[in-house]
């Protein structure tokens, strides 16, 4: 798809603005991926030592948080416009009201909501430059999270009140989140 029909035109110019830190955070982020996957490479054709100079990488989790939750809506919106909300039962394009405080960064996602990074060990990441989207459904029906695949990483965002260890949630290869935990 190209960009601009990935774009809901949804919001004003002020509440883009209060949304561009978001983005400007997810953007280092990606970067700072392809930064650490180059020093691992570097790093394996090296002889082995016992000690390696310490790289340290700092991020602003609460941003990313919230940057996938607003992209995950955002995507959710212009992909499938017959999604809606398992919370609320309204269309995807009006999120609940805590989610959108959380969004906007006036509170933060109340647990279990969030978030989360779906894992296994062993799992190998060629970081490509992409994002990549699943809604994640409540078996009843209604949008309750997405699976946001950033660089190759699996990074579900959940909007659920009810407790994400409760689904089965599909990630990378096939496997579910709860798979991947027992494996």
């Amino acid at each position: 798809m190209s960009l601009p029909s990935l774009t809901a035109k949804i919001l004003c110019t002020e509440h883009n603005q209060r949304l561009s830190p978001l983005d400007s955070e997810a953007i280092r982020i990606f970067k700072l991926l392809d930064e650490v996957w180059r020093l691992q490479e570097v790093r394996h054709k090296l002889r082995p030592t016992k000690f390696w100079h310490v790289r340290r990488f700092t991020v602003n989790g609460n941003l990313f948080e919230r940057w996938a939750a607003k992209t995950a809506i955002g995507l959710c919106c212009v992909l499938d416009r017959t999604l809606y909300w398992n919370q609320t039962e309204k269309p995807c394009i009006k999120p609940p009201i805590d989610i959108l405080r959380a969004v906007y960064g006036d509170t933060t996602f109340a647990v279990p909501m969030g978030l989360y990074l779906a894992v296994d060990v062993g799992d190998q990441h060629a970081l490509p430059d992409s994002i990549s989207l699943e809604p994640l459904l409540h078996p009843t029906g209604g949008l309750v999270g997405a699976t946001l695949g950033f660089k190759g990483v699996q990074f579900p965002m959940w909007f659920s009140t009810e407790s994400i260890d409760k689904f089965s949630l599909p990630i990378a290869m096939g496997r579910s989140l709860a798979q991947a935990a027992l494996s």
